[in-house]
């Protein structure tokens, strides 16, 4: 079953240093590394919307035009997070998509070297994910 949370508790300015406009869509992954995500997430002034799917992430962002970034993994047991990317850039081109993965192998042999996607390989910690969050705020995809 897909299921959508939001955000209860955006974060404040003096938490994160921003404005806390932002918006993030996380589609939930399994493992530790999700509450990193959301930790690192809320620090740098993003509101959090969590997806359980694809399905979920798809009504999300129906739902909530101002997303601004779509973090998901591209091995997602429901379906697949480079299909869901895909839909986003399609749908949605202004949004900056961030994709985790286990094999960089096989997420490059899927999309070639050219998608505007950027691309974080597990396991990754905290400071690898918030220069990849700040990277892509600054990159024109």
């Amino acid at each position: 079953m897909n299921t959508v949370q939001s955000d209860q508790h955006p974060p404040t300015q003096a938490d994160s240093g921003g404005d806390g406009s932002k918006t993030a869509l996380v589609v939930k992954d399994r493992g530790p590394i999700h509450k990193t995500v959301l930790r690192v997430l809320r620090r740098s002034g993003y509101r959090i919307l969590e997806a359980s799917g694809a399905l979920a992430a798809k009504r999300l962002a129906d739902s909530h035009r101002d997303i601004g970034l779509l973090l998901a993994d591209s091995s997602a047991p429901k379906a697949s997070g480079l299909a869901l990317a895909r839909w986003f850039r399609a749908r949605f081109p202004g949004t900056k998509i961030l994709l985790t993965t286990a094999s960089l192998w096989e997420l490059l042999s899927q999309t070639g070297e050219h998608e505007p996607f950027g691309i974080l390989v597990k396991p990754f910690g905290a400071d690898e994910l918030k220069r990849m969050v700040r990277g892509l705020a600054g990159r024109g995809f």
